[in-house]
């Protein structure tokens, strides 16, 4: 998962501020800044953060949150970013190689993207 350093550098410090030591899939997901599923994604890949479980209950610990967050690929500018993933560049629509490929095709594109 690539994210511009902005955003790698907050999700940090709200990992560095936060008092708790171990997080559930809920509270790792709030604390990283993105939805459950898309922690549960990267759980599932293999790309995410270092996880135990306790039944079907995934847990974070703060360090391993923090670590992952920590070795995220960092960018100065959108521009950086957009230069290493060009995909995800929105075109003068404001839609991104993959939404107008989804257009073409006569797929569902999100009603915020039409």
């Amino acid at each position: 998962m690539d994210i511009p350093n902005e955003l790698a550098a907050s999700l940090i410090e709200l990992i560095k501020d936060s008092s708790k030591a171990v997080y559930n899939s809920r509270e790792a997901a709030y604390a990283l800044g993105m939805s459950v599923t898309s922690l549960n994604t990267l759980a599932k890949s293999g790309n995410g953060p270092r996880f135990s479980t306790n039944g079907k209950t995934r847990l974070y610990t703060k360090k391993d949150l923090f670590e992952w967050a920590e070795s995220l690929p960092t960018y100065k500018s959108w521009d950086e970013f957009y230069e290493s993933h060009p995909e995800a560049r929105p075109n003068d629509k404001g839609f991104t190689k993959f939404a107008t490929s989804l257009k073409e095709h006569n797929l569902s594109v999100a009603p915020g993207l039409q």
